[in-house]
């Protein structure tokens, strides 16, 4: 079963960037993924690429679409590298690590979807962390990535 899109629910409001973010190719990440997400919006990006707001048809559920930059290499080594990264962290399974559930390629892009995490960006706070709140931060930080090198994943993109 397919949702019409009329009736998706309203995209999470949180997940909207406070200025907009010019994307390279749009209209590749705008197409329907395989037929099963539709993609909204642009909701971050990093040195391993874009990330996406993307609405899950078959699951009925808002996910994050990683589209990996082209410019990592060449092809084949980049696509070995994100399938074996993705592999890993599908096996990582920690509170503070967002889930993978597919890795996806359309038109010559690596598509990673994962869970979809409501929240907002430590650089858009007003005002800085108290000390408790760093703390608490960088002890769920480490713990995470104490989980990442506990299966042999170097992280390359912490965020």
């Amino acid at each position: 079963m397919t949702t019409n899109e009329s009736m998706l629910p309203p995209a999470p409001k949180n997940a909207r960037p406070k200025k907009a973010i010019k994307t390279k190719k749009p209209a590749k990440t705008k197409k329907a993924v395989q037929e099963r997400y539709r993609m909204d919006r642009e909701i971050g990006r990093g040195g391993a690429g874009e990330v996406f707001l993307a609405y899950d048809q078959q699951l009925e559920r808002w996910v994050a679409v990683k589209r990996m930059r082209v410019d990592m290499g060449e092809v084949a080594e980049r696509e070995e590298f994100a399938i074996r990264e993705a592999k890993r962290l599908a096996r990582l399974q920690h509170p503070n690590v967002v889930t993978v559930y597919d890795l996806l390629e359309q038109d010559g892009d690596l598509l990673l979807v994962m869970e979809y995490l409501a929240g907002h960006n430590l650089e858009d706070l007003n005002e800085p962390l108290t000390l408790r709140d760093f703390i608490e931060v960088a002890r769920q930080s480490l713990v995470a990535l104490a989980a990442a090198h506990g299966i042999g994943m170097i992280h390359m993109d912490l965020k």
